[in-house]
């Protein structure tokens, strides 16, 4: 059994995951006191991934798995209001979708260019669309005031991009903030960082080199040889 990809409701009160128990990854949903039971909230049939909870808590963004074995990005009112429903359709595939803390904009990473990008577009329309990484990115993470995006590079750096007012049109030109040592970057599974709500603190899986063998050392080994 495999359970991961948690994600907190605005509140902090809720958590929703994937796990293979159905043998495919559905969504199950469970209480942050831990008092209750964890149960499927969301069940396609096909393989399910949570990457957002809207800061409003109406809405949960999930990628999916599509019967040709692209990714897409879908939403979902957990309320049961309304059907789960396509975010981001592309040629290829489209995974990590993040909405800004206003809602008016969808972040996602797609490789419909040939090569995995970060993008943004209007949401829920989708008509305006702006691609933010120059040179490839993923898993991008909103600061929870709207005004700063970040990403992963290909060339393993945290980038940062600032989006004053939270107009996609303003979108600055990416910086670099530090080198990462993260595995599988680009993963559409995995969620290799966290960014605290004022962006200036992060919590980074990191890629850890094994220790070396110990060296032992002989001395005197000539007195050794003839005993």
């Amino acid at each position: 059994m495999n359970d991961a990809s948690p994600v907190w409701s605005p509140d902090g009160t809720r958590v929703v995951f994937r796990s293979n128990r159905q043998g495919y990854t559905a969504l199950f949903g469970k209480g942050a006191s831990g008092t209750d039971a964890e149960r499927v909230i969301l069940d396609t049939g096909f393989s399910l991934r949570p990457t957002d909870w809207s800061a409003d808590g109406k809405l949960i963004v999930f990628s999916t798995t599509t019967p040709t074995g692209e990714y897409e990005v879908w939403v979902w009112r957990p309320d049961g209001t309304d059907e789960p429903r396509p975010a981001v359709r592309t040629p290829l595939n489209a995974t990590h979708g993040r909405l800004s803390p206003n809602g008016r904009w969808l972040a996602y990473a797609s490789d419909e260019s040939g090569e995995q990008q970060v993008w943004l577009q209007s949401f829920p329309d989708g008509n305006n669309r702006h691609q933010v990484s120059p040179d490839g990115g993923s898993e991008p993470r909103w600061r929870r005031d709207g005004n700063e995006l970040f990403y992963l590079s290909n060339s393993h750096k945290l980038m940062s991009v600032a989006i004053p007012g939270g107009d996609v049109l303003d979108a600055g030109t990416p910086r670099a903030l530090f080198d990462v040592r993260v595995p599988l970057t680009g993963n559409p599974f995995r969620s290799n960082y966290a960014v605290t709500a004022d962006g200036l603190r992060f919590l980074i899986n990191t890629w850890v080199e094994p220790a070396p063998p110990p060296i032992d050392v002989v001395v005197n080994w000539p007195a050794l040889l003839r005993k």
